[in-house]
């Protein structure tokens, strides 16, 4: 049912003036870009991240372009939200852990300016993806240059193959 469903929105004409023709999200909307999408419907797509904190991250996004939550019109806030509460029960139900982390960063930390939800599926401690130990440098003040930095340098590129898999564990409790 979840494939006939994304399959409803394949292929349709966004108002031009939704889309921005530098942002990776909007290639991504464009199917100019792969990605492993989880969801989607005329106003938000939801896909797995590609660079994943952990198994199932994925981004929630308004197919219209705005940089900022702030300056998201209501309608699309609302849509928004929505798919985040279906999307957030499929990968809990999916990957049969029933915690997330959910983040919107705006500005600071933000690496694609364009509105989108994180929600990351929380550690379970005690199995195989305890957090490793780390180095704090409490003498040195972060730039957002470092931040990124080190957020990439902690996270390995989605597999194609687990994306496969994680998808469709998610796409079937939709």
């Amino acid at each position: 049912m979840t494939s006939f469903m994304i399959s409803q929105f394949v292929g349709r004409q966004l108002p031009d003036d939704w889309l921005n023709d530098d942002c990776v999200f909007c290639k991504i909307i464009k199917r100019d870009l792969p990605a492993h999408i989880i969801y989607e419907n005329d106003l938000v797509v939801a896909f797995l991240d590609t660079l994943p904190i952990r198994p199932g991250h994925t981004l929630v996004i308004p197919k219209a372009h705005c940089p900022r939550l702030t300056d998201l019109k209501p309608e699309l806030g609302a849509a928004l939200g929505q798919a985040m509460i279906t999307v957030g029960n499929a990968i809990t139900q999916g990957l049969e852990n029933p915690n997330l982390n959910v983040v919107c960063n705006q500005g600071y930390a933000q690496a694609v300016h364009h509105v989108h939800i994180h929600l990351v599926p929380s550690p379970v401690f005690g199995k195989e993806n305890e957090p490793p130990e780390q180095e704090t440098q409490s003498d040195t003040v972060p730039t957002v240059a470092n931040i990124m930095s080190l957020e990439r340098a902690l996270r390995d590129d989605l597999d194609h193959d687990e994306a496969v898999s994680i998808a469709d564990r998610i796409r079937s409790k939709l």
